[in-house]
């Protein structure tokens, strides 16, 4: 892990709860940073510590500034034949190259390659709208979808100090999908 301070990789885990002869043994050496018996209920405790300019952080105080690149794959099964499946994979960062590649069938080699240039500040506004809901007090509000049309997504979002937030769901609606979708389709990638 790299500190998105300092940029040090004298990162070390938080760990909490009680701790046995063995944590603080760790903790001695420099291994762990003990956090306290005390573990928040909604999920907000930092767990990664910095040694050289001795900050903590979580995943959910990552901020925007903080995603390097958002992944977005969705699969389409069509008629569940070997050769209707689909895979569109969009790669976001935030400079505003959006990377467009589609695979047909199963093969690993993209069929369909693009690269699209989109103003930084619409990017930056997905990466907020994403920062938002993927934090862990807000995945009460994604609503997921009723339904089956054979396309699924997985969503990675990956942030300056090594972290991947992933996230898989159907794509009918309410979750991710919607937000990068509105995103896709309003900066007319892959058309």
């Amino acid at each position: 892990m790299i500190c998105p301070y300092c940029r040090s990789k004298n990162v070390i885990p938080i760990i909490y709860g009680f701790p046995g002869p063995d944590m603080f043994v760790a903790a001695e050496k420099g291994e762990i940073k003990l956090g306290g018996c005390v573990i928040s209920l909604n999920g907000d405790d930092n767990d990664a510590y910095c040694k050289d300019c001795n900050k903590e952080w979580s995943a959910d105080t990552l901020q925007v500034d903080d995603i390097i690149k958002v992944r977005y794959v969705v699969d389409s099964c069509g008629l569940e034949t070997r050769d209707s499946h689909e895979r569109r994979v969009y790669e976001i960062f935030p400079d505003g190259i959006v990377r467009h590649y589609q695979y047909y069938g199963y093969l690993r080699k993209a069929n369909y390659k693009k690269h699209y240039m989109v103003e930084w500040s619409k990017v930056l506004n997905l990466f907020a709208d994403l920062r938002r809901f993927s934090r862990s007090d807000y995945m009460d509000l994604l609503t997921e979808g009723d339904g089956c049309d054979g396309e699924s997504y997985r969503l990675i979002i990956s942030f300056s100090d090594g972290r991947k937030l992933k996230y898989d769901g159907g794509c009918y609606g309410g979750t991710f999908d919607s937000r990068v979708y509105s995103f896709i389709n309003e900066n007319h990638i892959g058309n």
